[in-house]
This record gives structure tokens, C-alpha cells and sequence, in this order.
């Protein structure tokens, strides 16, 4: 750190340690072990100067790692959240644009084609968290793509911040967006794996596009539910269906009709086998006499059979008494709908 403060030898040092950095064998690996902590300390300096040297060293870090796929992964999913909440957000211009530069080496690493074509906007929008219309032109831009390919660790780590930011917006079509394409790249990541560091950042901001009141943002929350269900069941079963159970008996009624939709595309996408024990505890809880809980087992009956549609048949036999049992002579009944 010393050295690269040094206004004689700084040039050198970074020079030197670029050198070394990029001649690592066998390449990519031990860099986020062993590189990558001395580079934050670096980025983390008091020194504006030598917080530009460690963004400046790396490039050298990423280009090392593209033909490591799993190591580049776990690099950008702690480096991302650390650019954003900190060298991007500097006064300084110059660590500023040292921050950027690493930004547009991790736009050149994308493989995906679709994420690709959109890689210069995407990472504008990224370098730029201040200007809204960036991320809401992008995110318009990616909801209207077809996504074909497999999502590779670099691609995902440039639209996690996209998608973030947009599920935190108040403009609604940037949470239906992002919720959207979130639950359509779910399936083409490469490597499910690449994609859990990110959960416990979006988790919270999804779960409230759930319960939201407009129907869109709740439809496109409640698909990304069941989407990372099916990839990631017993994530699903330890973070998502905890709180969805919670949430269908709240006397809330926003709250129970977003869970209810969202439990419905969960149990969509984990299949018959594991799904016919979750449904006789529903179909049981439509029977209860808690009315909150009733009413919440039976909106889930509701959503349930439009979810399921063909495959809710083998569950009318047990679940119609219910259902009729639970009609009550309000508006908008949740026995009746059902």
C-alpha cells in the first residue's frame, strides 16, 4: 500500500503488480482466496490514489479467471456489491471511472448473445445507480428479449444489479420488469450455483413485488417463486415456503392474497410427488375453524386450481367439500371463488 501511495514509484508498482497478477498459474485459480482480499484492502484505502490502483489491478484479476467459470462466479458475486457501494458512489472522478473500467472488462466476459447485445447499456445503467432513466430504459430493453441461452456467471452478475435496483423502484413497470426477467433467467443460468450469492439481496425486494396490489408485479413475483423453487428446492423450502405458509394466514388481506398466489407457483414447480402432502394440509386448512386461516387456505384453493389447472383434477375429490364448505354469504367469498 505504501508503495503504491508513492508518487515516484506508484506508476511502477502497479505496473509490477499487474504483471504478476497476470502471470498466475494455473490461471483463475486462488485469485478470490488469495488476490482478491488484498485488492479491497487496496480499494478500501484511505488514499483515493491507492483505492485507484487496486480497481486498476482488477482487470488483470477477471481476464485471469475467464476460463474458470466457478471461481469467476464466486469473484464478481463479491465484487459487484462492493463496486456499487463504494467506488461508484465516490466523489472522485477518478475512482469513479477506475471502477467503471473494471465494469465494461466484465461486460467484454459475457457470453450470453442476448445479455451481450445490450452489454454497453447494461453497464452504463450499472456504472450509474443515480440515473434512473438508465436502468428503466435497460430493464424495458431486456423485458422485451427472448432469452435462448444459457446465462453465464458474468451476464448474471451485471443484470442482478439491473433487476435489484428495478424491484426497489416505485415505477411499476420497472418491478414487473425485473421480477419478469428474473424468473425467466432463473432456468438458463448455467450453473444454479452462480446464482444463490444474489438470493439473500433480492429475497426481500421479491417478497414485497409479491404482495404488491397490482396484479402484474404480483403475477411476474409469484412466477419467479416457483421458478426458483424448481431450480433450487431445498432453498425454496428453507427461505420461500416458510414465509408463504406465514403469510396465507395473516390477517392482512393483501399480504394473504400475494402469498396464496405465490404458493400456488411454487407448488406448481415442485411436482406431484411433493406436492400431494402440502395440498391435504391445505385442504385441511380450509376446513379449519380459524377464520383467518380458512380464508387463506381457500384463496390458495383459488389460485391453485388456475395454477395447476389439468393437473388439479386428482384433487377435486377432496378438495370440493371443502370448498363448498367454506362459502360464505359475503362478496367476493374466497369458498365461492374457489
Amino acid at each position: 500500500i505504501a508503495l503504491h501511495g508513492g508518487a515516484k514509484v506508484g506508476k511502477a508498482a502497479l505496473a509490477s503488480a499487474t504483471a504478476v497478477v497476470a502471470r498466475f498459474t494455473p490461471k483463475g485459480h486462488g485469485v478470490v482466496q488469495l488476490v482478491l482480499p488484498a485488492l479491497m484492502a487496496l480499494a478500501n484505502d484511505k488514499t483515493w490514489k491507492v483505492r485507484v490502483v487496486g480497481l486498476k489491478l482488477l482487470p488483470a484479476c477477471l481476464w485471469q479467471m475467464q476460463h474458470t467459470a466457478k471461481q469467476l462466479s464466486e469473484l464478481l458475486s463479491r465484487l459487484l456489491p462492493e463496486l456499487l457501494d463504494g467506488p461508484l458512489m465516490e466523489p472522485r472522478k477518478e475512482v469513479q471511472e477506475a471502477a467503471r473500467e473494471t465494469l465494461e472488462v466484465i461486460g467484454k466476459l459475457v457470453r450470453n448473445s442476448e445479455v451481450s447485445a445490450l452489454s454497453k447499456d447494461i453497464v452504463r445503467a450499472v456504472s450509474d445507480p443515480a440515473n434512473q432513466k438508465y436502468t428503466q430504459d435497460v430493464l424495458a430493453k431486456l423485458g422485451s428479449t427472448t432469452f435462448m441461452n444459457y446465462i453465464d456467471a458474468a451476464s448474471l452478475s451485471l443484470l442482478v444489479p439491473i433487476m435489484t435496483r428495478g424491484l426497489k423502484e416505485r415505477e411499476q413497470k420497472s418491478r414487473k420488469w425485473s421480477a419478469q426477467i428474473l424468473g425467466a433467467i432463473v432456468t438458463l443460468v448455467k450453473d444454479i450455483e452462480y446464482l444463490r450469492p444474489y438470493l439473500p439481496r433480492m429475497l426481500p425486494l421479491l417478497q414485497e413485488c409479491a404482495i404488491d396490489p397490482t396484479y402484474e408485479i404480483q403475477r411476474e413475483a409469484a412466477k419467479a417463486f416457483g421458478m426458483i423453487t424448481q431450480e433450487l428446492p431445498g432453498w425454496s423450502q428453507k427461505h420461500l415456503q416458510p414465509w408463504l405458509c406465514e403469510g396465507i394466514v395473516s390477517s392482512d388481506l393483501g399480504m394473504a392474497l400475494g402469498c396464496a398466489h405465490a404458493f400456488s407457483e411454487v407448488l406448481l414447480r415442485l411436482g406431484r410427488k411433493n406436492r400431494d402432502a402440502l395440498v391435504a394440509a391445505i385442504i385441511s386448512g380450509a376446513r379449519s375453524i380459524d377464520p383467518m386461516e380458512r380464508r387463506g387456505n381457500l384463496l390458495l384453493l383459488d389460485f391453485l386450481v388456475d395454477a395447476l389447472k389439468k393437473d388439479f383434477v386428482p384433487y377435486i375429490q377432496s378438495a370440493f367439500p371443502a370448498m363448498l364448505a367454506g362459502v360464505l354469504p359475503e362478496p367476493d367469498d374466497p369458498g365461492l371463488r374457489a
